[in-house]
C-alpha cells in the first residue's frame, strides 16, 4: 500500500461508515451516524507538516546541487522527524476512521443478534463481521502505520457493504414471511372445502390436489428458511403460478359440490316419472278395454326412464372414478337434454284417453309457441327453420282435429298422427334450445365455495435478490 495515500484512504472510513449506515432501516441511519468529531477527508493532511519547505532539492539549472544561494538542504535527522510527524498524523487519521467504522460494526453486531434470537442462520454474518472487528482493532492498538500496513481498507469496505445488503435481505425475508398469513388462510379455506367434498363421496381430481400440496410445501420453506439462501431455495418466485393453478380450477370444484343437488335432482325427476308410469299404466289398461292399443307408446315411455336411471348411475360412477369432466357431460347428453322426449309416449296415451280435450289443448300450444317465434323475431334471431317446424305441426294438428270428428274413430289412424305430432314438438323444443341455449342445472349463479387465495400486493418486490458477497 502506498503510505503517503493511506491517511487519505483510512480517514475515508469515517465517510463509508455513514454510507454503510444508509443501508439500514431509515431509523438505524439516524440513530447510528459516526460519532462526533471524526474528521472529514478534507481534515486529514496530506502534504508535509507545517514548517516543512516544500520544492525541489534535486540540482539547481545552474548544475550546482543544493539549494539555490548554496544553502544546505534539511539533515538526515530533520528528514526522519518530517517523516515520523507525517505518520503519526495519518495513524491519527485512520484510528479516527476505525471509529466511524466500528459505529456500524456495532449496529451490525446488534441486528445480527436479534436475527439469531429469532432463530435465524447468521454464521455468515458473524465471520466477516469477526474479521471487520478485528482490523478494527488491531488500527485502534497500532503505534506505527507498519503495524497496519498489511490491512486491505478496500476489501473492509466491501465487506461493510454486503453485509450491509446482505442484512436487508434478512429483513425482506421477514417482511416476506408476514405476508403469508393472508395466503395460509386462503389455503385452509380451500383444503376445508376440499375435505368436505370428499366427505361427501365426491373425488378430488388428483392435478388439483397435487397443485395445491406444493403450494403448501413452497409456503412451509418460505416460513421455515433460515436464510436468505435457504429462501432462494425455495424458489417463491414460483408460488405465484403455484397460485394461478390452484385458483383455475376453482370452476371445476365449484361444479363438483353442486354434483350431490344435481344427484338429488335427477332422482327426483326419474321418481316423478316412476309415479307417471304407474298413472299411464292405468290409463293403457283402459284404453285396451276399448280396443286401442297404446301399449308400444308405454313400453317407450318406460324404457326412457330406465334410461335415464342408467345415465345417472353410469355419471355418478365416473365421478367417483375422478372423471368429472365426463360425469357432467354423460347428465347433460343422456339426461337432462333428453328429459323433454321421455314425456312424448305418456302425452300420446293421454291424449288418446281423452280425445275430447285435444282440440282446446292443440290451440293453446301452438299459439304459446306462436308467442315464442315472434319473440324471437323482435330480438332479430333467424326463426326460418322453427316456423317451418310450426307449419308442419299446425297441419299435423289440424289433421287429427278432423280424424277425431270422424265416426267411427279411426285409433291407428289418430294414433300414428299423434306420434308424428310428439315428434314435431320435439323438434321445436329442441331447435328452441338451440337458438336460446338450454341451461344446465349446475350452471345456476350461487354463492362460491372456493374463495380465490390472494397474492400479497408487495410479494413480489419484497422476495431478496442479493446474494452475499
Amino acid at each position: 500500500m502506498n503510505k503517503k495515500n493511506m491517511a487519505i484512504d483510512l480517514a475515508g472510513f469515517a465517510i463509508f461508515a455513514l454510507l454503510v449506515l444508509l443501508v439500514l432501516p431509515n431509523q438505524a441511519a439516524a440513530q447510528y451516524g459516526p460519532p462526533a468529531g471524526i474528521p472529514s477527508m478534507s481534515d486529514i493532511p496530506t502534504g508535509p507538516p507545517a514548517g516543512i519547505p516544500s520544492g525541489d532539492f534535486g540540482p539547481s539549472s545552474g548544475g550546482n546541487f543544493g539549494p539555490p544561494g548554496g544553502q544546505m538542504g534539511p539533515s538526515e535527522d530533520q528528514i526522519q522527524a518530517m517523516q515520523k510527524k507525517g505518520q503519526d498524523q495519518q495513524l491519527k487519521g485512520m484510528k479516527q476512521g476505525a471509529k466511524g467504522m466500528e459505529t456500524a460494526v456495532k449496529r451490525f453486531e446488534k441486528m445480527a443478534g436479534d436475527l439469531e434470537k429469532k432463530g435465524m442462520d447468521i454464521s455468515a454474518i458473524k465471520e466477516k463481521l469477526g474479521t471487520v472487528r478485528q482490523n478494527i482493532e488491531t488500527i485502534k492498538s497500532a503505534q506505527t502505520v507498519n503495524e497496519i500496513e498489511s490491512i486491505d481498507q478496500d476489501a473492509m469496505q466491501e465487506t461493510m457493504q454486503s453485509m450491509g445488503e446482505y442484512l436487508g435481505n434478512y429483513q425482506k425475508m421477514q417482511g416476506l414471511k408476514k405476508m403469508l398469513a393472508g395466503m395460509d388462510r386462503g389455503v385452509v379455506s380451500f383444503e376445508k372445502q376440499l375435505a368436505k367434498l370428499e366427505k361427501q363421496g365426491l373425488t378430488i381430481p388428483t392435478d388439483v390436489k397435487d397443485d395445491l400440496g406444493k403450494l403448501k410445501t413452497g409456503l412451509d420453506a418460505i416460513r421455515n428458511a433460515k436464510s436468505p439462501e435457504e429462501l432462494e431455495a425455495a424458489d417463491p418466485d414460483t408460488l405465484g403460478d403455484l397460485m394461478d393453478k390452484v385458483n383455475q380450477s376453482r370452476p371445476r370444484l365449484e361444479m363438483l359440490a353442486k354434483w350431490p343437488r344435481i344427484l338429488k335432482q335427477a332422482d327426483q325427476q326419474i321418481a316423478r316419472f316412476k309415479k307417471e308410469l304407474t298413472k299411464t299404466k292405468i290409463l293403457v289398461d283402459r284404453l285396451m278395454a276399448k280396443d286401442i292399443d297404446v301399449s308400444a307408446n308405454y313400453t317407450t315411455f318406460e324404457q326412457d326412464v330406465n334410461n335415464l336411471k342408467t345415465a345417472r348411475d353410469a355419471a355418478d360412477a365416473l365421478m367417483k372414478e375422478g372423471q368429472s369432466e365426463e360425469a357432467f357431460n354423460k347428465m347433460e347428453d343422456e339426461f337432462f337434454n333428453l328429459l323433454d322426449n321421455v314425456g312424448e309416449d305418456q302425452r300420446v296415451i293421454q291424449t288418446m284417453a281423452n280425445l275430447s280435450r285435444f282440440g282446446v289443448e292443440f290451440k293453446r300450444g301452438m299459439a304459446e309457441a306462436q308467442k315464442q317465434i315472434k319473440n324471437l323475431q323482435r330480438r332479430k334471431i333467424d326463426v326460418t327453420e322453427l316456423q317451418g317446424i310450426y307449419d308442419q305441426a299446425l297441419a299435423k294438428g289440424n289433421e287429427i282435429v278432423a280424424l277425431i270428428k270422424i265416426k267411427p274413430i279411426d285409433e291407428e289412424a289418430i294414433l300414428a298422427a299423434m306420434d308424428t305430432m310428439e315428434d314435431l314438438k320435439q323438434q321445436f323444443q329442441d331447435a328452441m334450445d338451440e337458438l336460446t341455449g338450454k341451461p344446465m342445472p349446475w350452471e345456476d349463479k350461487t354463492p362460491s365455495q372456493f374463495q380465490s387465495i390472494q397474492m400479497p400486493k408487495d410479494f413480489n418486490s419484497s422476495i431478496p435478490q442479493n446474494k452475499p458477497q
